[in-house]
């Protein structure tokens, strides 16, 4: 948990951890993929709790 704005002291933002060293990210399309550093083919995060507007 972070605040980004110090005037804006009552809101606080949420992140998460979706790759650690070594791994590798990419965004297509809206969609978020991770390739573990021993894998070679990139995985599709599944992630139910977004709907289509905010992707």
């Amino acid at each position: 948990m972070f605040k980004p704005n110090v005037s804006e002291e009552k809101k606080y933002f949420l992140k998460r951890i979706i790759g650690i060293p070594g791994d590798s990210v990419k965004i297509e399309d809206g969609i978020v993929y991770v390739k573990k550093q021993t894998d070679t083919e990139y995985i599709e995060l599944d992630e139910q709790y977004l709907n289509e507007e905010n992707k």
